[in-house]
């Protein structure tokens, strides 16, 4: 989504997001420590890995110079 309202959108995802995984993380926490860390790695690297995948394949873009990309 390009646009006015791109930055606000991603935004309020991340914010989402953040807030999902804290309580998701908090709650089992509560129940079984050890079960968070493990969960709580598999769920950096995903979002370490879809970061990469989506940087990547824009890549190219995003190097070039700004006046190139007009």
């Amino acid at each position: 989504m390009t646009g006015y309202f791109a930055m606000p959108f991603a935004c309020a995802a991340l914010l989402a997001l953040d807030v999902g995984l804290r309580t998701l993380l908090g709650s089992v926490a509560l129940a079984q420590p050890a079960a968070m860390v493990s969960l709580g790695s598999v769920t950096g690297l995903g979002l370490a890995l879809l970061l990469v995948l989506t940087v990547g394949a824009r890549s190219a873009a995003l190097l070039r110079p700004v006046n190139e990309r007009a």
